[in-house]
C-alpha cells in the first residue's frame, strides 16, 4: 500500500504476475504474511487492480484463516 499515490508504483502491475512464486515471495518478505503462497494462488486465479480488491478476494479464500491472529 502506498501512503502517497503520486509517489511510487501501484501494487496492481507486481499482483499481475503470472506466477505465484513472486507474489509469495512479496508477501512473505514484505508482510510477514504466513498464508502467502496461499494468498498468491487466489490472486494468480482471480487478477486484481485495487488493493482492496486483493484483501476481498484474500478474504474470502482464506475464509476461517483470515480470522487467526487477530
Amino acid at each position: 500500500m502506498r501512503m502517497n499515490p503520486s509517489r511510487g508504483d501501484p501494487a496492481s502491475p507486481l499482483l499481475a504476475r503470472p506466477s505465484e512464486e513472486p507474489i509469495a515471495a512479496l508477501l512473505t518478505e514484505n508482510a510477514d504474511e504466513p498464508h502467502a503462497l496461499l494468498i498468491a494462488g487466489l490472486l494468480t486465479r482471480k487478477p486484481v487492480e485495487a488493493i482492496h480488491a486483493a484483501e476481498r478476494v484474500a478474504r474470502m479464500g482464506l475464509g476461517p484463516f483470515a480470522m487467526v491472529g487477530l
